[in-house]
């Protein structure tokens, strides 16, 4: 179990890290700032999702080019835990490094042998299918396999921390994932079945890595 002070080194390391990758462009910014864009998205996706989605403006995070909103005003995320503040980070730097790299693993690498971040990224036409991927194939809904993909890469990140701090998982976080995926949270992603099933892949996953110790964080 590791405490809250050790998940604030971790949570320094992977931010400095992430944007070394991405060559300071990384920016993390309230959605306030841009307060019209984010309430217009809010509404048309309670418009697609019958009002049974959660607000996109005040209950997600979300990742638009190198820039990761905080919800609403961002209130609360410097009194947030370190902890709750890795989940996060980890979780939305996944996504940033897998479209803009291709690879959501890179941050394993050593940093120090990389001269040029520029050279490592992928090119052009993998970050359009990325967000092609994600939002549209092969379908929007339901059987949205780009969407599942590119979300459960970020939720092992999850469930690697909080099986890393608390040496095993409750059932809470397979409810939790299962919200996720087989919602309106992101549109019903997957079927119920799918859901299960890839949940429980990638727990399993993540218990043997854990058990072998190869995790690792920040």
């Amino acid at each position: 179990m590791k405490g809250d002070q050790d998940w604030g080194v971790y949570y320094a390391r992977l931010l400095t890290k992430a944007k070394e990758r991405h060559q300071h462009k990384l920016k993390i910014r309230p959605k306030s700032d841009l307060l019209w864009f984010w309430k217009t998205l809010s509404f048309l996706l309670k418009m697609i999702t019958f009002g049974k989605g959660p607000s996109l403006y005040d209950s997600f995070f979300t990742v638009i080019g190198r820039t990761i909103w905080l919800p609403g005003e961002g209130e609360g995320w410097e009194k947030s835990s370190w902890f709750y503040k890795y989940t996060v980070m980890s979780h939305e730097i996944d996504h940033l490094d897998y479209c803009y790299f291709g690879d959501s693993d890179i941050r394993d690498i050593d940093h120090n042998e990389v001269k040029d971040w520029k050279e490592k990224e992928a090119a052009w036409y993998w970050k359009f299918w990325y967000n092609f991927k994600y939002l549209f194939w092969p379908f929007p809904i339901f059987w949205a396999y780009g969407r599942q993909d590119i979300e459960i890469r970020g939720y092992r990140r999850n469930i690697e921390a909080h099986l890393h701090r608390n040496g095993r998982l409750g059932e809470g976080m397979k409810i939790f994932l299962y919200q996720q995926f087989a919602s309106s949270n992101y549109l019903w992603m997957a079927t119920p079945r799918r859901a299960e099933e890839l949940i429980q892949t990638e727990i399993d996953a993540v218990k043997k890595a854990h058990a072998e110790n190869k995790l690792r964080f920040g």
